[in-house]
């Protein structure tokens, strides 16, 4: 079928001009529940808890807000111990990705195998490391 040429760039013309929203992305947040046990010192503040803070207070508010994406780090609440956010990365893969966290005051060889054992947790979902 042989379409006519104004009806060809009518046609053209609406999806050129058809605006499309950019991805929005939050490149840098911490996400944590009082359900997994926070290292020794490092609970937050009474004013950040599980209503502003977990997994679930962050998804409502980027459906909210319009946020597509997002780039979790491991919070220092945790320490080393990445389960919390790997379980919110393996709930939520085609949303997060995850930013690790290794521990400089180990061995270079040591803090290696342990951040390689935390990013197993939650396969291809950790996208970064920092040190801290």
């Amino acid at each position: 079928m042989r379409l006519p040429r104004r009806a060809l760039l009518a046609s053209m013309a609406s999806t050129m001009t058809t605006p499309t929203r950019a991805l929005v992305v939050d490149s840098h947040l911490h996400v944590w529940s009082s359900t997994s046990k926070f290292a020794p010192g490092k609970e937050p503040p009474a004013n950040l808890g599980d209503s502003v803070a977990s997994a679930e207070a962050f998804a409502a508010a980027c459906k909210e807000s319009g946020v597509d994406r997002a780039l979790i780090v491991q919070p220092i609440n945790y320490l080393f111990d990445h389960t919390y956010v790997a379980g919110v990365l393996t709930d939520n893969k085609d949303k997060y990705r995850g930013m690790a966290l290794a521990d400089p005051s180990q061995p270079a060889k040591a803090a290696a195998e342990a951040l390689r054992a935390a990013c197993a947790t939650a396969p291809n979902l950790w996208t970064g490391v920092r040190f801290n």
